[in-house]
């Protein structure tokens, strides 16, 4: 285990994270950093916004599944890391429309 997942693995534990939490947060950032090649403390925000649209838009993830992942990454980058509150936007769920 890298020293960064076990730094976010105490923090998400110390805050009382539910397990499936945990491994849903962990399997976003690892699919993160898959995706790039990098440790994730070196990827960017605006890469981390372009993943999202790749995820929602070229693997065709749903928005619930996209919030998922953003909520993880957004946990590594301000909890973990300590950086500024990161604001990553996906697009948003359709709205149903009730025809009377």
């Amino acid at each position: 285990m890298t020293p960064l997942r076990q730094q976010m693995t105490n923090d998400m534990t110390v805050r009382g994270s539910a397990e499936n939490t945990r491994k849903s947060y962990l399997s976003s950032v690892s699919r993160l950093a898959l995706h790039y090649h990098r440790s994730p403390d070196l990827i960017s925000a605006q890469e981390v916004q372009d993943c999202l649209l790749f995820l929602h838009d070229e693997r065709g993830l749903t928005w619930q599944s996209c919030n998922c992942v953003r909520h993880g990454i957004r946990f590594l980058f301000r909890i973990t890391l300590g950086r500024p509150d990161p604001h990553f936007c996906i697009p948003g769920a359709k709205m149903t429309r009730i025809v009377s």
